[in-house]
């Protein structure tokens, strides 16, 4: 969809945005594949989660606004690399199937007891009771033994689940509410504390 886009940017004649949205996709990619360790911080990866709203931006319109919010001494917490920006693109491309107007997205990150919180929010259109309680029924059944099945390019919220799941253990919530009056907000915690065997030197 992204490639598409550019062609299209390219047939208008919109350089500066062509060079943007390829500058973004490259740090995109360069950042969910470099390195030997699966785990990243929760500041790189509100970083790298900036440079997709700027994507967004070039899609979609100005009307899309990325809202972060996070505690100083959570910046440097592991979480698994590439976890928040499929939740990003999760609220833009369902949350806001049709967008109008305003459409915030929040970001909020905290540490609390010993735990990260990470919660996403959306004001969009939201999720029938039916899909809400079948998504959280697979999010509970998600297992460490689960990640090793799963294909290596699906990056879904099944995936971020197994993958917190295999990083760091029992102890892994992850659950999507229903915002009022309208909107999604999937909320993760986790211990922050990664098996030390999946930390690169």
């Amino acid at each position: 969809n992204n490639l598409e886009c550019i062609c299209g940017m390219v047939m208008s004649g919109n350089e500066r945005a062509v060079r943007t949205m390829c500058t973004e996709m490259a740090f995109i990619y360069r950042y969910g594949t470099r390195g030997r360790s699966l785990l990243s911080t929760v500041g790189e990866e509100i970083r790298c989660a900036k440079r997709y709203e700027r994507i967004v931006k070039l899609r979609f319109g100005e009307g899309f606004d990325f809202s972060f919010e996070a505690d100083e001494e959570v910046l440097g917490a592991h979480i698994p690399r590439m976890t928040l920006q499929p939740l990003l693109e999760n609220a833009v491309l369902h949350g806001y199937a049709v967008p109008e107007g305003a459409c915030p997205v929040y970001v909020r990150v905290w540490h609390e007891d010993g735990r990260v919180h990470m919660v996403v929010e959306d004001r969009g259109c939201g999720m029938d009771d039916a899909l809400l309680a079948q998504l959280n029924a697979d999010l509970a059944g998600c297992s460490r033994e689960q990640m090793l099945s799963l294909e290596t390019d699906r990056i879904g919220v099944i995936n971020i689940c197994c993958r917190l799941l295999f990083m760091f253990g029992d102890g892994v919530s992850m659950r999507y509410e229903r915002v009022q009056p309208c909107g999604t907000r999937v909320h993760i915690t986790y211990s922050g504390k990664a098996d030390k065997r999946l930390i690169a030197d």
